[in-house]
């Protein structure tokens, strides 16, 4: 298949899930939507009780405080974070009709977690705000997201990053990943996997988003996914195929 080929196949593959999305029954949408984050959380739960057990045993902090400067011109450098916090998740505000991630995210800040989400800036880059209940958002003007109002920092300084909690319209049993189409997140997560070797990276998908291989073609430069976190809980792609 040519890459005009490719193109229009995965355009159609888009149009495909979003009108599935689209369709879905508002009551099973928000269902599946709580089911995704109660996984999500109880993954993330079961995280700060292996940190907390291991830093009683070693008698001493394992994790060091979290000091996020902004490296866009012109903005304010962020505020150093309080020591004992698990970790940075970089995750994203989602809204019907894709998976709603509010409770997950007011889920993950209760734990403790430091949580950051997208705004999308110029070349087709990302940036990160922190995320709080209750943050002023607005609607991004270079993608179909909504994105929130204060302090950006660049990938290279989330420091304390653990996991990354990516959108998509689908994923498939290779971890094969469908975005919108934009390039923002196979960017970002091929920077962030040198930056942050064993950071965790996973999909956030509704159940019928978790396709057989070959249900939309890849491209060389798609980053593909080592897992994905549906209604039933992580799926991990196939043995054999895990990203490198």
């Amino acid at each position: 298949m040519d890459s005009a080929d490719t193109a229009q196949a995965k355009a159609a593959a888009r149009t495909l899930f979003r009108t599935r999305r689209r369709t879905m029954d508002p009551v099973a949408r928000a269902a599946e939507s709580a089911a995704i984050a109660s996984a999500v959380l109880q993954r993330f739960q079961a995280a700060v009780g292996t940190a907390v057990d291991q830093a009683t045993a070693l008698d001493s902090p394992v994790l060091e405080s979290l000091v996020l400067e902004s490296p866009v011109p012109g903005r304010a450098t962020g505020a150093t974070e309080q020591s004992g916090t698990p970790g940075t998740i970089a995750a994203y505000i989602g809204l019907a009709p894709e998976p709603e991630t509010g409770a997950l995210l007011t889920g993950l800040t209760d734990l403790g977690y430091t949580v950051v989400v997208p705004v999308c800036e110029p070349a087709y880059r990302l940036s990160w705000v922190r995320w709080l209940p209750g943050v002023p958002v607005r609607k991004s003007v270079r993608g179909p997201v909504v994105e929130p109002l204060g302090v950006r920092l660049a990938h290279r300084d989330l420091r304390g990053l653990v996991a990354i909690l990516v959108p998509g319209l689908a994923v498939d049993r290779l971890g094969n990943r469908l975005g919108q189409g934009g390039g923002y997140y196979d960017r970002f997560l091929a920077e962030a996997q040198a930056r942050y070797p064993g950071v965790e990276i996973a999909g956030i998908n509704f159940e019928h988003e978790w396709v057989p291989a070959g249900s939309f073609p890849a491209e060389p430069l798609d980053v593909p996914l080592p897992g994905v976190y549906t209604p039933s809980g992580y799926k991990q792609v196939e043995s054999g195929s895990a990203p490198v």
